[in-house]
């Protein structure tokens, strides 16, 4: 899709289009928004605004994942080439962790070789874009407040590092009863596990659903008696 300055002009020919609910193929899941061109942060608030949203949402805990998996990888590559005794193996699996973890310290560090979180493109994570109190709104944003291009990344190239980058599953709710200027947008997004590979996954109504995931999704070693509420099937 072309940039958001010719987005917003052809937009401005259009007045019976309103905006555009668009999938995209990234290394990152995840819903993504673009900045208004005509307030567009400065590049070093932005890069302020990342570090923020990573610490607050706990990234680091998804990080975990990533270098489990770069290690992994690591790890085969290694023993692919020659055989290593148990004593090796961990010491390979050692050597190879520290590294992966100080090559990759952050999301935005990652992020950055991939140009996602460069101050020049975009979209960028909705977190980035929407305002903190808009974001525990749990009625939701109102869409007329923020560019209208909403993203999501399609699952075929959602899998980055081994499916460990940016691993979010997502949906959104618009909300389009009366004028365009009262629609208002939830978003739901919970962490996909690095481990579910092989597992059994089942769902259940969240205990409480207030600006979060009404639904919780569940990954087990063994299958559950029942994978799904009767009512969501």
């Amino acid at each position: 899709m072309p940039g958001a300055k010719w987005i917003a002009n052809f937009l401005s020919t259009k007045p019976f289009l309103k905006g555009f609910l668009r999938g995209h193929q990234d290394l990152f899941y995840g819903f993504k928004m673009l900045f208004d061109p005509n307030q567009r942060p400065t590049e070093e608030y932005f890069l302020k605004l990342v570090k923020t949203v990573e610490e607050e949402d706990c990234f680091s805990d998804i990080l975990l994942g990533v270098w489990q998996s770069l290690t992994n990888s690591a790890v085969a590559h290694y023993s692919n080439e020659r055989r290593y005794d148990e004593e090796g193996k961990r010491k390979l699996y050692d050597e190879s962790y520290a590294f992966a973890k100080e090559k990759n310290k952050s999301f935005h560090a990652i992020a950055a070789k991939t140009g996602e979180y460069d101050f020049n493109s975009g979209p960028f994570y909705w977190k980035f874009v929407v305002d903190k109190k808009d974001q525990i709104d749990p009625h939701g944003f109102l869409v007329n407040n923020y560019f209208p291009v909403f993203t999501f990344s399609s699952a075929p190239h959602g899998r980055g590092l081994q499916g460990n980058f940016f691993p979010f599953d997502c949906y959104v709710i618009l909300h389009v009863l009366g004028a365009y200027e009262t629609w208002r947008l939830n978003v739901y997004e919970y962490v996909l596990p690095h481990d579910r590979n092989n597992k059994y996954v089942s769902i259940e109504y969240a205990q409480s659903s207030i600006n979060k995931d009404p639904l919780k999704i569940r990954w087990t070693d063994e299958p559950t008696k029942k994978c799904c509420p009767a009512m969501i099937k």
